[in-house]
């Protein structure tokens, strides 16, 4: 079956002495060293260890100058903030163990300042030029805006000079994050500054079709490099997937899925006509978990429909 050659797949991928590992019976440890390395650590211990100190770790909330401060932005107190952070200005790099560490990084979650805020700033504008203002780190907020579908903190925190880059946490990047959570109005604002990476599936999955035909050589067949640059939504918490298929399907598979993603959280013509270019093989097979698991996948009929009967390169 194909789940079975998938994780036979993943033990050869990442116990080397498995190399030639065939899907026989796997000894317990075997599969923890598998797991452990999927997610970034050498061994089951070290996985445990991890896990179990981000546990004993997490603050609910700040405390002390932090809380203060805290409270200052949740009641929209712009010049108590200013004061607090004339009298300690390394607070608005100050940092606790929660889902967000800085202000900023708070600003940008969905629910620390208010309920279920989406594209909405959510708290008032003041206080985020302030904060930028008085020097908060930019990068790591905007991954989580973008992540959030922040829209409205995505374009400040942009014309602030937040970059695009990876974070050195989750090792994606804002885009990234935007494509892979579905944050449509998010992704539309990065890509329209940069495609960061500039992949297929980044260009798929934000409907720059400038930039998708870039991945297609004269006689429509996929450039090699396609093959390289790859997306990985174990990055955002999905159980890691078995390694990347280096076939071309696959990599259309994946790009025709986060196209019909984006179209299904609202995207527009041009990402329809995205997943047109890379469903060119039919209706795509569910990428990155089981038949009916991924949210792409139940919304994919109305491409693959328009696309049926089409065949690669044609």
């Amino acid at each position: 079956m194909a789940g079975d050659a998938d994780a036979a797949r993943r033990v050869r991928q990442y116990v080397p002495r498995l190399a030639q590992f065939a899907g026989t019976d796997l000894a317990l440890a075997d599969a923890r060293v598998v797991v452990a390395r999927e997610y970034g650590s050498l061994t089951w211990r070290d996985l445990v260890v991890h896990v179990q100190k981000a546990i004993d770790e997490y603050e609910e909330h700040p405390d002390g100058d932090l809380g203060a401060a805290f409270e200052l932005i949740r009641g929209a107190d712009v010049d108590g903030l200013r004061r607090m952070l004339d009298a300690h200005p390394s607070l608005v790099r100050a940092t606790y163990k929660g889902a967000a560490t800085t202000m900023l990084e708070a600003v940008a979650q969905p629910d620390v300042f208010g309920k279920h805020l989406e594209v909405k700033l959510g708290v008032n504008r003041g206080i985020v030029r302030l904060l930028i203002e008085r020097g908060s780190e930019l990068d790591g907020p905007l991954n989580l805006a973008a992540c959030f579908n922040r829209a409205e903190l995505v374009t400040v925190l942009l014309k602030g000079g937040a970059r695009q880059v990876a974070s050195p946490i989750w090792g994606i990047t804002p885009l990234q994050a935007a494509l892979y959570h579905g944050a449509r109005e998010a992704g539309d604002l990065l890509a329209a500054e940069e495609l960061v990476p500039d992949a297929l599936y980044t260009a798929a999955g934000t409907g720059r079709l400038d930039r998708l035909e870039a991945w297609f050589d004269e006689r429509g067949m996929l450039n090699p490099e396609a093959m390289r640059l790859r997306p990985n939504l174990a990055d955002v918490g999905w159980p890691p997937a078995p390694p990347p298929r280096a076939e071309p399907q696959h990599v259309l598979d994946e790009a025709f899925a986060l196209a019909a993603f984006k179209r299904s959280a609202g995207g527009d013509g041009a990402v329809t006509r995205a997943g047109r270019q890379c469903g060119r093989g039919g209706a795509p097979r569910p990428y990155g978990a089981a038949p009916g698991r991924h949210p792409a996948t139940a919304r994919c009929g109305p491409l693959a429909d328009r696309t049926r009967g089409e065949s690669h390169g044609a």
